[in-house]
């Protein structure tokens, strides 16, 4: 505490003295809680970007599993087609044979 500031302090009796004691006690706990408020805001913001990349991994895993699953849809739909054509020209061979039998 600097002298200019104590004997400004001298001037102000017992009650001035409890009110600049308390003043500096209040302004050093919302310091310190704003300190507080800032950490715990940087803590939050941390592991929001944390939660943030592991969603983005479960995306990017979820996407990969969808292009797999469409692709091997396409695959049965086209065999399931060519299958149903080939039924087809066999159904059609057999009725054509029937027909040049009878």
């Amino acid at each position: 505490m600097d002298q200019q500031f104590a004997q400004w302090l001298s001037t102000l009796g017992v009650g001035g003295v409890l009110a600049a004691v308390f003043f500096y006690q209040n302004n050093k706990n919302s310091q310190d809680y704003a300190a507080q408020l800032q950490k715990a805001s940087e803590n939050y913001s941390n592991q929001l970007r944390s939660l943030l990349e592991i969603e983005r991994g479960r995306t990017d895993m979820l996407m990969s599993v969808i292009r797999e699953v469409t692709s091997v849809i396409a695959r049965n739909t086209a065999s399931t087609e060519a299958f149903h054509r080939r039924l087809d020209v066999e159904n059609a061979d057999r009725t054509d044979r029937g027909h040049h039998h009878g």
